[in-house]
């Protein structure tokens, strides 16, 4: 479908969902739905388990409730929200908030001025873009990129080494040290 300001609910499993247009909202509540979408300032919401999302469009919202499922964006100033375990969320849109409350969830990010929280214990995060501000969940681990002035190297936190504590908010340093903000 290609409207501006459509509006779609979809209550089937394994649906498939396409969209381009402005300010779409859509949602879903079957299992294993695909869902597409293309435009800025699209509302996503998915609650079945095993949900495949991707967006492409600036300042858009995407949330998803159950185990399992996948979420790839592009946009900037992107909100994204997963609340199932061994969710992933690939990111690559500068100004975006990420937040993944499940267990054993993935997160890569290639996008600057990002805000991450994976408080799901056992939780991963990766990134190669800058990140203003990281909160890892019990067990939880991070790498972040940054540049020395030769070459790009990785800042690994771990909670529970080097005091990296779950649900504190963190940042790099000058030094490329993570410490509390």
């Amino acid at each position: 479908r290609s409207d501006d300001h459509a509006r779609i609910g979809c209550c089937e499993d394994n649906a498939r969902i396409a969209i381009a247009g402005y300010a779409a909202q859509i949602a879903s509540m079957g299992y294993s739905v695909r869902i597409g979408s293309v435009g800025f300032n699209s509302h996503i919401g998915s609650s079945g388990e095993r949900a495949r999302v991707a967006v492409t469009g600036n300042s858009s919202r995407i949330s998803s409730a159950g185990d399992s499922s996948r979420i790839a964006n592009t946009g900037m100033r992107v909100r994204v929200c997963t609340l199932g375990e061994r969710c992933h969320v690939a990111s690559n849109g500068d100004l975006v908030q990420i937040a993944s409350f499940g267990a054993n969830a993935r997160i890569a990010n290639s996008g600057d001025n990002v805000h991450i929280i994976a408080s799901g214990e056992n939780s991963t995060v990766v990134s190669t873009g800058v990140v203003d501000s990281i909160i890892l969940g019990p067990g939880g681990s991070a790498a972040l990129a940054y540049h020395d002035g030769e070459r790009v190297r990785f800042a690994v936190a771990i909670e529970g080494e080097n005091n990296i504590r779950a649900g504190v908010r963190y940042r790099l340093n000058e030094q490329h040290q993570f410490v509390e903000c």
